[in-house]
């Protein structure tokens, strides 16, 4: 079960190459978006104080959210602590990750789960680092020596797995060209920007689908 849910919203190296087309890296004019539709409607983006999502990243299900002012908008404030953001949108379901973290953890740790977490899904460029279990999300540091279109010196970063109106989805936070995004910083400001995202797709309570059936999923507030 874990194998299915994770491999249709964690696939990051997939949703990575598109990367390269967007405007991460270089100025294109604006392309800040105050706010996204991804899975065809159901999943609204919408960044922290500060953060715009980036037009020319948007996919059906994934887009990258940056600083405002790096995506042209003008006369827009930097955030205090800057970051980018990769939100990629899966299937419904897969509460079963979030409430069974133990299980979730040996999947990830494990040569499949490895490979999924690769951006050029090979297992032997993922480590693992630590993960961290929340009654919202379950997150993990992971080290990612692939070739990374964030930066070469931002190989380490941290990523989420939540509920956004019942789909399973992957946030990743990292620094990018000469941001650096520090260990700590980016925790609290991954756990700021789910609970943003919860906030802005859902009641703070949601009904979830598991092998067992449906569930109330509650969500920490």
């Amino acid at each position: 079960m874990l194998v299915f849910v994770l491999a249709g919203c964690s696939d990051t190296g997939q949703q990575m190459a598109f990367l390269s087309q967007s405007n991460i890296m270089r100025s294109v004019g604006v392309t800040a978006l105050r706010e996204a539709r991804l899975a065809d409607g159901a999943v609204r983006i919408v960044g922290l104080s500060g953060y715009c999502v980036d037009r020319s990243s948007v996919q059906a299900n994934a887009a990258v959210i940056m600083p405002c002012a790096n995506l042209g908008a003008r006369r827009a404030d930097w955030p205090k602590t800057r970051a980018a953001f990769l939100v990629t949108v899966g299937q419904q379901g897969g509460a079963d990750i979030l409430l069974a973290p133990d299980a979730t953890a040996v999947f990830l740790q494990s040569t499949q789960g490895r490979r999924m977490l690769s951006r050029t899904n090979d297992p032997k460029t993922i480590d693992v680092t630590r993960l961290i279990s929340r009654n919202d999300a379950i997150y993990i540091l992971v080290q990612d020596q692939s070739p990374n279109p964030f930066g070469q010196n931002h190989l380490r970063n941290w990523r989420a797995f939540t509920l956004l109106n019942g789909h399973l989805t992957t946030i990743v936070a990292t620094g990018y060209g000469d941001i650096n995004l520090a260990e700590d910083n980016g925790f609290a400001l991954l756990q700021a920007f789910v609970k943003r995202l919860r906030a802005e797709n859902s009641d703070y309570v949601e009904t979830a689908v598991t092998r067992a059936g449906m569930i109330p999923f509650f969500v920490e507030q």
